[in-house]
């Protein structure tokens, strides 16, 4: 290949008898040149002290599969109180971290997001507020998913997932086939809710409805059966790119599930990549 070899990003380094795979710095790191990254390629490793000593690796073949990016457009919702409080509330922008946690997890190589004129609802507000605004009902948030449905079809059908975002926390209504009804500060829920779009169920654990029967990586922690990213006989690692952060399989379950904490497992990861 062009350029070949290229040196570790983290040259120099001693090698050790024991690694931790939970430690970035334990391994080699590589950034591969763009002209590589399409296709099958072999790679193959080997580390020396250029004088006494050089250790070769094997080769292995990869695959590398250009996927396309993922549309998004963030339709605010105008939320007036017509009971419990008052005055109308809409989200704040800028609204780019509803879709960063889906960038990293997601197989997409960049998101695209535009941003919708505001959908006005009414409906009772909690006397609990979130971010200085309304907790709608659950029976609101339904609504509030058939009014981004309703402006999702009036635009056209376009090939994106319609964000609704109402001023609130921690609720979040999925929908097929491209409406997504959420609420603020919920990068994750996004990544969970587009997950469902794409025919993830729910990973087991921690009271999710309609567990996924064939999700793999299943550990009993005090009679819960929690979905994992991995477990002892599948000892995966997730890893940020953004931050390059590595998360292991021992604590962090799958995106799709209700557990905490979260990151992406190879399954969910390998479907939504198939997905058609």
């Amino acid at each position: 290949m062009p350029g070949s070899p290229i040196a570790a990003l983290n040259n120099p380094h001693t090698l050790t008898l024991t690694v931790d795979r939970g430690t970035l710095d334990d391994t080699f790191n590589f950034q591969l040149p763009s002209s590589w990254r399409s296709g099958n390629i072999a790679l193959s490793g080997y580390a020396t002290n250029s004088s006494t000593f050089t250790f070769p690796g094997g080769a292995k073949t990869f695959q590398f599969i250009q996927a396309n990016p993922m549309h998004v457009t963030i339709v605010p919702i105008a939320y007036t109180c017509s009971s419990g409080g008052s005055g109308t509330y809409t989200p704040h922008s800028p609204y780019a971290y509803l879709t960063d946690y889906t960038f990293r997890t997601y197989p997409v190589p960049f998101i695209l997001t535009s941003t919708h004129v505001s959908l006005s609802y009414s409906g009772p507000c909690a006397s609990e507020q979130y971010d200085s605004g309304p907790a709608p009902t659950w029976n609101d948030m339904g609504n509030i998913l058939d009014l981004v449905a309703s402006a999702w079809r009036s635009d056209g059908s376009p090939d994106s997932y319609y964000y609704g975002l109402t001023p609130h926390t921690g609720m979040g209504v999925g929908a097929f086939p491209d409406p997504v009804a959420a609420g603020a500060e919920s990068s994750e829920l996004h990544a969970h809710e587009v997950g469902h779009n794409h025919g993830r169920p729910h990973a087991p654990g921690c009271n999710a409805a309609y567990p996924d029967p064939s999700f793999p990586y299943v550990v009993n922690v005090s009679g819960d059966l929690r979905g994992y990213i991995g477990d002892s006989a599948h000892p995966n690692y997730g890893f940020d790119i953004k931050t390059q952060a590595i998360y292991s399989y021992t604590k962090y379950t799958d995106i799709m599930g209700y557990c905490g904490p979260k990151w992406i497992s190879d399954y969910t990861y390998k479907a939504l990549l198939a997905y058609d």
